[in-house]
């Protein structure tokens, strides 16, 4: 069961519409936890096309304005049954089992706010209701915190801060999943920092022992390509083909040249800061991939 969790940063209409259902077809994701979609009422007429497949289960919760918030959350029936389904401003948690192995558990996505007076309020009403469901949890989110120092470069650190998250974390008997690939999931110039991660009980790491945490290139968030042709076309259709398949093949081989630069420029970030050189390079790189 593959899962997928995206601070979306709003949800829009079309290309990031195209770019879920992309990712969700070709990772055969079967539980989406989406966040700050800024969407103020149900999204319910996007959903078949984020999702593919009629055989889905759903719970939301409207943005408080269009500036920030929104959570969405979409899974498979067939895969998970949802028997309860809880909500709270910056949270959902879905209470429910994994059919195939009548794996009873909770699935959550979790999305913090910036200010500590604020989580806190949110770990206060994650724990009791956790504490009440009694199943073993999987949090999925943005907890807009680090754990360890370690987990940031080039930003403030509030010592307080990591202190709570990590004795909320502790009081849930909860363990942090390995992020595979890359160190950090926040950027911003040269400060970046690990904000996103998926928190689970011990028995989700018995049942599931390589359960890991994965990070996406931004290109592949943003810069999927799609292919739209006009129903007046199709007497066109085998040459279009053939040009589109040939086109979009060398397209295609670009791209994960570039991905692969992206990817060991950023993991060499992750160990030592790039000198100027690297620093062009990634910033070419980037630039290609969104011209």
């Amino acid at each position: 069961m593959n899962y997928l969790f995206w601070n979306i940063r709003g949800l829009g209409k079309g290309e990031k519409i195209s770019t879920i259902r992309t990712l969700v077809v070709k990772n055969k994701v079967s539980f989406m936890g989406l966040v700050e979609t800024k969407h103020r009422r149900s999204i319910n007429s996007r959903i078949k096309r984020m999702w593919g497949s009629g055989d889905y289960d759903v719970c939301e919760v409207h943005a408080s304005d269009i500036y920030s918030g929104g959570i969405f959350a979409i899974w498979d029936a067939g895969t998970f049954c949802a028997s309860k389904k809880h909500c709270g401003e910056r949270w959902i948690i879905i209470k429910g089992s994994i059919k195939m192995i009548n794996f009873e558990c909770c699935v959550g996505v979790i999305y913090s706010p910036n200010d500590r007076v604020g989580r806190i309020t949110i770990y206060e009403e994650l724990k009791i209701l956790i504490v009440s469901i009694n199943r073993l949890v999987l949090l999925l989110g943005d907890f807009n915190v680090i754990l360890q120092p370690s987990e940031s470069i080039g930003i403030f650190r509030c010592n307080l801060s990591m202190r709570d998250f990590s004795e909320w974390i502790q009081s849930l008997g909860l363990i942090d999943i390995p992020l595979h690939g890359i160190k950090f999931t926040w950027r911003r110039n040269d400060s970046k920092s690990r904000l996103d991660r998926g928190l689970c009980c011990n028995v989700w790491l018995w049942k599931f022992p390589n359960l890991n945490f994965k990070k996406f290139l931004e290109n592949e968030l943003t810069n999927l390509p799609n292919v739209s042709l006009n129903n007046k076309l199709k007497v066109f259709k085998g040459p279009l083909r053939a040009w589109s398949k040939e086109k979009f093949d060398r397209m295609d081989n670009k791209i994960g040249e570039l991905e692969s630069v992206i990817h060991d420029l950023e993991r060499l970030s992750d160990v030592r800061g790039l000198n100027d050189m690297e620093k062009a390079r990634l910033n070419a790189s980037q630039n290609h991939l969104q011209s």
